[in-house]
């Protein structure tokens, strides 16, 4: 026990006698050896709490990430999707979880625990919120006299002023056995320490008068995890508001700066750190020392610092970093053991950076506690974020990396994190979305990785002639080409080259896409962030990614792109080929690509895009394991495509075949860009059309001073001002239906519709298979008033009886000239005269397909696939919520046939 006294001791009268504590009161001396035996068989304060079994965590920290119970989420997802739509947008992407602060959170904790601590603890009693500790180092004289000191409390905003110690627990020689005492107010209770901050006590006290310190092995009660964790939070705090920080390196280093070593000096020389050579400096920050994650924000933090090394005191302060980048040109922090002391003393923190971009710089750096490698450096974090995150050390080393990167990549969006996972994958029992938080160059690979994964790609552009078998004219067209070969063993890189084989990919596209820029899409319908969540139990990431594709089980075939970073890869199917131009993601795990479904996933407000290569998890619906996440540069397609496609995509290009060089040619003339598409939705898309359509059940008529083409070709089709776009566009929807290889009822649907607008005494028929045809009375005339600007679609008129048993006719063609509505005009004056008039049904469809109604109701047809529904039939029910979930990339039909291309927004679970 700390306290070493006779329980009758009231009045303690302690005396020190050859470097030992004695009790004049109670004729006591403290067993130190027996204390340390002790110490070596009970667990050590810092204990960390073992990892949960996968479901059967009860996940919480940080409270600002969404946690939810999959209970839960099953209730959220009947809900209907209207009752989501609460924002401008339609959508509430806030998290529902309230904003509490943990250090709230960790007050009430405390308090709820008893002030007081046991009589035998040299700790008078439990921190508040508000409070902290500092040692009063007792004057010595003597080197050898034990280590004494008294706390005392003070507000954090009430204090003296003080210095603070920045050492490492273990030393150079990472020896973190407490085997040193050091002795604590009038009772000495014994608090055992490490050699190393015995030393650095030792070091610390003055001869003449007592010294105001803060250290922090002393003044935080560790075997409270309360007091340690809301103590912890405010470091940064302390060490901002402190006089000075003295670092403790140890006696490690050999080197002096002295120039006469034998020369006796009472006090140490002093220099500024930036006067000593980039040899020393580098020898300096190649110590131990310096790897200590702790000892970061302790040199930044503070105003001012003093480093305790060759010999000597070096002084550092804000402008050290700068006076020694402009004393040495040869010098890069970045590149040195310690880059983040490029920010030393400058008060603050790493230069404004968020959690993430201080991961950049810390995470390589070590700790005693893993969890420290977090709890350690947010002091380093500013704003909104140091009330997010707070220490908590009742938690197990799983549920702080799960909360860790749950919070990087659904608070900060930091897509990355997928990136790093399947970089780095976690050990097999946990989830597959976190990464490897074992591996120290964690986020430098990421950063470096970046470098590509952010590059905008410029392929090299040529032209070539070459014929429009559609449409039969000759043109230019600009073609890109990527270089790209075989590649047998990846291992090899880019050492023999020229001994494998070149691919001539030039005969690839009738369909594809080049480029993608998320960035040029400022707004996503249903991002992958939103109703994003973990789960409590089993640390399940449920978010919203867009299902592109599923890979059928052959192994994919990796291309060496030459000139370009990434890798092409190449999946074959039963009647196409994809190529997918990635990052460079590691050779191994191509092989585990086979059989995956492939999610997109995007950035908004950025051009980092990813794909996610996912394995369905068997009798969990929407349940995946991530395989693979890497950065998404192009998607290049090569298959046959149907008639209806190659008019709506891009013609037959036959003579490509006939260039004579390796490399995938893709067509930029007509980009189909797969980011904005991928970003549309039936929910927008419906919203303008609707807007464009206006209401539905008028007649579409016009007036004679104002007559637009569109309307005009519309009387010119139906003969009939009455119809309305509810008669109208159900015409479109048939030809949209052939044009589909479905069941074509265009015939029935436009005949119906004239026996409705006019009645059965117009006899409408179709003759011959090719003409639609009718008769129209003196009473059925609506012509007057149209004029001349009466659109040429092919009509054709003669006279004839009613009935359609009539002798042969000649057919004269209808025009708009005045002659012609002379001649029509008294033909109808003659009694029980009548015209009969009929028009190509081929030349119906034409003009109908280039109609701009048929264009618009076009652009719905992506969506047939998802919904089950016409295009006219969404038009006529109108919105739905559920519609932001349904995507609207036009995938010819191979695509969907050999790789099930999807067009859906979908909520998954990565486990």
């Amino acid at each position: 026990m700390p306290r070493w006294h006779q329980p009758t001791c009231q009045q303690p009268d302690v005396y020190v006698d050859n470097g030992a504590p004695t009790c004049r009161a109670c004729n006591t001396s403290p067993n130190i050896q027996a204390l340390i035996a002790n110490q070596k068989s009970a667990d050590t304060p810092w204990t960390i709490p073992l990892d949960e079994a996968i479901g059967e965590m009860n996940l919480y920290w940080p409270q600002c990430v969404p946690y939810t119970r999959k209970q839960d989420a099953r209730m959220a997802t009947t809900r209907e999707a209207g009752e989501a739509a609460e924002d401008a947008s339609g959508l509430n992407l806030k998290n529902s979880n309230e904003d509490t602060l943990a250090m709230e959170n960790m007050a009430t904790l405390s308090s709820s625990l008893e002030v007081a601590s046991s009589p035998s603890s040299p700790y008078e009693r439990t921190l508040g919120v508000d409070e902290f500790r500092l040692a009063w180092l007792t004057a010595a004289t003597d080197d050898n006299s034990p280590i004494h000191l008294t706390l005392e409390i003070y507000p954090e905003n009430d204090c003296p002023e003080y210095e603070t110690a920045s050492y490492s627990w273990g030393g150079e020689d990472g020896d973190s056995s407490l085997c040193q005492p050091v002795y604590i107010g009038e009772y000495w209770d014994v608090l055992l320490q490490t050699k190393n901050c015995s030393d650095l006590l030792r070091d610390l006290r003055s001869k003449r008068a007592i010294r105001h310190v803060w250290v922090d092995a002393i003044c935080i009660d560790q075997t409270n995890a309360f007091e340690r964790a809301f103590q912890v939070a405010k470091m940064g705090a302390i060490y901002q508001r402190c006089l000075r920080v003295v670092v403790y390196i140890g006696k490690s280093l050999k080197r002096t700066l002295s120039s006469n070593e034998s020369r006796k000096q009472v006090h140490q020389p002093r220099y500024g750190l930036h006067e000593i050579s980039n040899d020393l400096l580098q020898e300096l920050l190649q110590l131990r020392y310096f790897s200590r994650v702790w000892v970061i924000q302790e040199l930044l933090l503070a105003p001012s610092a003093v480093i305790v090394a060759h010999g000597a005191e070096l002084a550092a302060g804000s402008l050290t970093s700068a006076r020694i980048a402009s004393r040495s040109s040869s010098w890069a922090w970045d590149i040195s053991t310690a880059p983040w002391m490029q920010y030393v003393c400058n008060g603050f923190s790493l230069g404004e950076k968020n959690l993430f971009e201080v991961l950049q710089y810390t995470w390589s750096s070590d700790a005693t506690d893993i969890r420290d490698r977090i709890f350690g450096i947010l002091g380093l974090i500013e704003g909104r974020e140091s009330r997010d995150l707070n220490p908590d050390y009742t938690i197990s080393t799983l549920h702080t990396y799960i909360g860790l990167f749950g919070y990087l990549l659904l608070n900060l969006k930091r897509i990355e994190v997928l990136s790093l996972a399947s970089l780095h994958p976690a050990p097999s029992d946990a989830p597959s979305w976190l990464p490897d938080w074992n591996t120290k160059n964690l986020f430098q690979n990421l950063f470096q990785n970046n470098q590509s994964l952010l590059l905008h790609l410029e392929y090299e552009p040529f032209q070539i002639n070459r014929r429009y078998g559609t449409y039969g004219t000759y043109g230019q067209s600009v073609w890109v080409r990527i270089r790209a070969e075989q590649n047998q063993e990846r291992s090899q890189e880019r050492k023999g080259r020229g001994s494998q084989r070149l691919f001539n990919l030039a005969v690839l596209p009738k369909y594809s896409m080049i480029e993608i820029e998320i960035g040029r899409n400022p707004e996503l319908s249903v991002p992958w962030d939103f109703d994003a969540s973990i789960d409590v139990a089993s640390g399940g990431l449920s978010v919203h990614l867009f299902h592109l594709f599923k890979l059928p089980p052959t192994p994919l075939e990796d291309l060496f792109l030459i000139d370009l970073p990434g890798r092409l890869l190449m999946v074959r199917a039963k009647s196409s080929e994809m190529y997918i131009h990635t990052s460079d993601i590691p050779y191994d795990t191509i092989a585990k690509l086979g059989s995956t479904d492939i999610f997109f996933m995007a950035k908004d407000n950025s051009s980092l895009v990813s794909i996610l290569f996912m394995k369905e998890i068997r009798n969990l619906p929407e349940s995946y394991k991530l395989v693979q996440a890497c950065s998404f540069y192009g998607l290049f397609f090569s298959g046959r495509l149907s008639s209806r496609e190659e008019k709506s995509y891009i013609p037959s290009l036959n003579t490509v075949e006939s260039l004579e060089m390796a490399h995938l040619a893709v067509d930029v003339q007509h980009p189909f860009d797969l980011s904005f598409n991928l970003f549309r939705n039936l929910h927008s898309e419906l919203q303008d059309i609707l807007k464009m359509l206006g209401d539905l059940d008028p007649p579409v008529r016009y007036s004679p001073n104002h007559k637009p083409r569109m309307k005009m070709v519309l009387l010119a089709i139906f003969l009939n001002k009455d119809w309305t776009l509810r008669d109208i566009l159900p015409v479109f929807q048939t030809l949209l239906n052939e044009d589909a290889g479905l069941e074509s009822k265009f015939i029935h649907c436009y005949c119906q519709g004239h026996l409705l607008r006019w009645g059965p005494h117009t006899y409408p028929s179709v003759d011959d298979s090719q003409y639609f045809s009718m008769s129209l009375g003196n009473e059925d005339w609506w012509w007057d008033g149209i004029g001349f600007d009466f659109p040429d679609i092919g009509w054709q008129w003669t006279p004839a009886a009613r009935t359609l048993h009539n002798p042969a006719r000649i057919w004269q063609h209808v025009d708009s000239s005045t002659k012609f509505c002379t001649a029509m005009k008294n033909t109808l004056l003659v009694p029980n005269t009548y015209v009969r008039v009929r028009v190509g049904l081929e030349a119906l469809k034409k003009e109908l397909r280039n109609h701009e109604f048929y264009r618009i109701l076009r652009r719905l047809s992506p969506a047939r696939r998802s919904t089950g529904e016409e295009e006219v039939a969404m038009i006529f029910r109108g919105l739905r919520e559920t519609d932001k979930f349904i995507g609207m990339y036009d995938w010819p039909q191979v695509l969907v046939d050999d790789f099930q291309a999807g067009n859906m927004i979908r909520k998954v679970e990565i486990v």
